[in-house]
């Protein structure tokens, strides 16, 4: 009924057709994923500093509170320390992400609160 011939498990250009599985298409993927993941890990704190440089309640509170900012970065720093000291973590795949989203808000957060420190158009002129 069925056995693998020399070309492979499936025997040649049967099953994928004319799709080749190259070096080349490897890395435009990976180039396509990783500008993904900048794209939204820069709209996620455009999105912060937006938020907080125009809704003038956020900013005031921003200010009042700067224990929010050590929280902030207490969770950047642990997720830095754990995606490099574990590699599990940063190599499984529901998990790296997970991690790296804590991450960017963590880092957008702290850049909010930054940015809430300066005048709005200064903060304008900068993005």
């Amino acid at each position: 009924m069925y056995s693998p011939g020399p070309d492979g498990l499936l025997g040649g250009d049967s099953f994928m057709g004319d799709f080749k599985f190259s070096d080349t298409t490897i890395r435009n993927g990976f180039i396509r994923k990783v500008y993904a993941l900048l794209t939204l890990q820069i709209s996620i704190t455009l999105a912060f500093i937006a938020l907080v440089s125009y809704h003038e309640p956020t900013k005031t509170c921003l200010r009042a509170h700067p224990e929010i900012w050590w929280v902030a970065f207490s969770f950047m720093l642990i997720t830095i320390i754990a995606m490099s000291c574990c590699p599990n973590i940063r190599r499984k795949a529901p998990v790296n992400y997970v991690f790296l989203l804590v991450f960017t808000v963590a880092q957008s957060f702290m850049l909010a609160a930054l940015a809430s420190t300066y005048n709005r158009d200064l903060v304008r002129h900068f993005i």
